[in-house]
Order: structure tokens, then C-alpha cells, then sequence
């Protein structure tokens, strides 16, 4: 059975907690926000879903997604035309993503391609084991964003910042509700998907050869997304 949910913005205890490093110096007059979140699964569930959304096709049509040799993502987005006054055309968003098994940390680091003279976004998330106030298995995500918007009134940069947050805790609660979901209907529960997980020895062997096993590669055939050979 998936065991209870914790707290959304703070959990029990858990092992070794890694939080968000972010490696690229902040433009003087930066507005900073970090946050967290709890998801009542162990990490190596949360990891092995995050993984294979990671690889879908996205929905939208003017979503571009490339995925280079060294596992970052290239996300690309068509600006629609009546937004062309303010904008270019092609708006580009650059993901790294690193998974220690060994640690059971995954690490995601994002920052803006474009508009790099106006806008500065650079944001770290981290999904680390953990356990609940009641001693379950979960998974702590930590989030931090540094934004620079220099010509927006310091009232309205905060504004923007506590709606990324806003944003972003409820998405991860939806996404917590579909992975429970998920594991219970598709795998028959935790137990059952932690052992297929052990039997292929994953994230583990994720990290040797090819960055992802060939099944979710195998998703990256679409007219949106474009595996580099």
C-alpha cells in the first residue's frame, strides 16, 4: 500500500539531505526563493517516474524538445505572433539532469537560453530520500530559483517569484496524487515496484552506456522531439 503523506512543505527526518547548489553566480540585485515538498514514495519510485516524464513528448505543438549527447534537454517554445511585439520568436530553456544512484539524489539545473540580456532565471531542484513524520519512505524535493528583472519594481519581481512557488507546490501535489495513482493501478503497489526496480538494478544502470534505458529512448520518435545520435 502507498503509505500516508506527509507534510507538503516539511517532512520527518531523512538521510543524507542535499539541498539545491546553485553554481552559477547570481546578477547583483537578484531576487532569490527556495521551497520544498514531500512526496509520500520512496526516492527510487519518484526517480523511475520522473525519468520516464521526463522522456514523453510534450502535448503543446509549439514545444520543441532535444535532448544532447552530454543528457541535457533543449526546450524550445514558438511564441505565438500576436506576442512577437515584445518577444522573439523562439523562446529556448536549457535542462541538466544528474541522478546518483549511489546517493539516491537527482539533480535538475535550468536557466534561460534566451532574452539572456533582460532576463536572468536560473533554477535548482533536488529529489533526495527521506522519510515522513510517521518513518515511511518519501522523497524530499527542494527547489530554488534566482531570477533577475531588473526593470520590474522589486514589489512585482516577488509577485512573479511567489507565483513560480505557488505554481510549482501545486503541480507537485497533482503529480504526488498521479504517482500514488499510478503505482497502485499499474504496478500493484510500492513492494511490486520496488522489486522490478531492484531486478534491473535501476538508477543504477541508467548511469553505464546510454543515459536512458532503451524503452523511454524509444518514446523520443515524434514530430516534436528529436533524439541527437
Amino acid at each position: 500500500a502507498v503509505p500516508p503523506t506527509g507534510s507538503s512543505m516539511a517532512g520527518g527526518s531523512e538521510g543524507a539531505r542535499e539541498a539545491p547548489q546553485d553554481e552559477e553566480e547570481a546578477p547583483q540585485g537578484a531576487e532569490t526563493l527556495e521551497w520544498e515538498f514531500l512526496y509520500p514514495l520512496p526516492w527510487e519510485i519518484v526517480n523511475y517516474l520522473l525519468e520516464e516524464e521526463k522522456l514523453q513528448a510534450p502535448d503543446d505543438e509549439r514545444v520543441f524538445v532535444r535532448r544532447l549527447d552530454d543528457g541535457s534537454f533543449v526546450w524550445k517554445y514558438q511564441v505565438p505572433t500576436y506576442a512577437r511585439l515584445v518577444l522573439p520568436a523562439e523562446l529556448e530553456w536549457r535542462d541538466e539532469v544528474t541522478v546518483d544512484g549511489d546517493k539516491r539524489l537527482r539533480t535538475e539545473k535550468g536557466r534561460n537560453v534566451s532574452l539572456r540580456s533582460t532576463v536572468h532565471m536560473h533554477e535548482v531542484s533536488s529529489w533526495s530520500a527521506a522519510t515522513d513524520e510517521d518513518g515511511f519512505p518519501a522523497t524530499r524535493y527542494r527547489k530554488r530559483i534566482v531570477m533577475e528583472l531588473s526593470w520590474l519594481p522589486s514589489a512585482l519581481r516577488r509577485r512573479v517569484l511567489d507565483g513560480f512557488r505557488d505554481g510549482s507546490l501545486r503541480c507537485r501535489e497533482a503529480e504526488s496524487l498521479a504517482m500514488q495513482h499510478r503505482v497502485q493501478e499499474e504496478f500493484g503497489g510500492v513492494d511490486e515496484l520496488m522489486d522490478y526496480l531492484r531486478e534491473r538494478n535501476l538508477p543504477h544502470e541508467e548511469s553505464k552506456g546510454d543515459r536512458w534505458p532503451a524503452p523511454l529512448v524509444e518514446r523520443w520518435t515524434g514530430r516534436h522531439v528529436r533524439v541527437d545520435p
